[in-house]
């Protein structure tokens, strides 16, 4: 009977640290589940003060993107205005470029009707078909004519350059030989350059043959490459010199004359710019000449 009850107690006692140990392990799970709690608390409370530092960056950005939105926008409308004023602008500018070749091509067609008049009479009269002149006739004559020809020549320059910016010059290819082309502007410019004692000379490499190319403007270029060399040349020689580089025509217009300054390079080709200017100018001219030779060249492709 003591030996049951020792028995019982034993085990009520095994039972007791059972329970014991059970009570235990839940009281530290218990204990671990509200460190998770606290954790995740935490996690939760840093989370949300994440959110509203997010909200407030978010806010801020949505502040500069509007303000943004409104200086772009308002840029645009800046923009737009310039874009408008610039296309009157340009409109004026082009009506007012078409204007003034219309009138350059209308003036220049009215001088050169009566000029072609007076050069053929005076002509005429220096003939001595209209009768016989004095020497002094014939000599005041004489200044008529080269100055009626001399104003000719303007008036056909500016002509030209009204044609080319009005993009009225036409082109017409045909073949033909170079160095027949090159004797005949030289020979243009020949009284000229013997009235000033210079030399003129040409050399045409051997390989130099045909082209296809608007001959008329060709001989345009080098008659006003060729007058414009002589003109500037006081002693010494002009020379052409023509020959053939990478399969291209290559033409030069060489002269002992008085040379240009490095500084003036830019103005070479400014329409209705001459490097000498005032009353002291030694030349006459309109100062369109190179200009002219440069706008045709371009048009040929050279």
């Amino acid at each position: 009977m003591a030996e049951d009850i020792e028995q019982t107690g034993a085990r009520h006692v095994d039972d007791m640290h059972a329970i014991n140990r059970r009570f235990m392990e839940k009281a530290l799970q218990l204990q671990c589940l509200g460190y998770i709690a606290q954790a995740k608390a935490r996690l939760l409370t840093e989370t949300i003060f994440e959110i509203d530092a997010s909200k407030k960056v978010l806010w801020y950005t949505n502040q500069e993107t509007e303000r943004q939105r409104k200086m772009i926008a308002k840029q645009k409308a800046l923009l737009e205005q310039k874009n408008n004023e610039l296309a009157i602008a340009r409109d004026r500018a082009e009506e007012s470029d078409r204007l003034k070749t219309a009138f350059l091509a209308v003036m220049s067609h009215e001088l050169r009707t009566p000029l072609n008049s007076i050069i053929g009479f005076t002509d005429i009269v220096l003939q001595g078909l209209a009768g016989p002149l004095s020497e002094e006739q014939a000599r005041q004559l004489g200044m008529v004519l080269s100055s009626a020809r001399h104003l000719h020549n303007l008036v056909n320059d500016v002509l030209d350059i009204s044609r080319i910016e009005a993009g009225e010059v036409e082109i017409v290819p045909e073949d033909f030989e170079v160095r027949e082309a090159i004797e005949k502007a030289v020979q243009k410019v020949i009284p000229m350059a013997e009235n000033k004692g210079l030399a003129l000379s040409v050399e045409v490499a051997p390989e130099v043959d045909r082209i296809v190319s608007d001959r008329r403007r060709v001989e345009q270029i080098l008659i006003n490459l060729v007058n414009n060399a002589v003109k500037f040349t006081e002693h010494g020689e002009v020379r052409i010199e023509c020959c053939l580089s990478e399969d291209r025509l290559v033409i030069r217009v060489k002269d002992s004359g008085i040379g240009i300054n490095p500084e003036d390079l830019d103005k070479l080709f400014i329409a209705f710019q001459q490097l000498e200017t005032g009353l002291n100018r030694k030349q006459e001219g309109t100062g369109l000449g190179l200009s002219i030779c440069k706008k045709l060249v371009d048009l040929l492709g050279g």
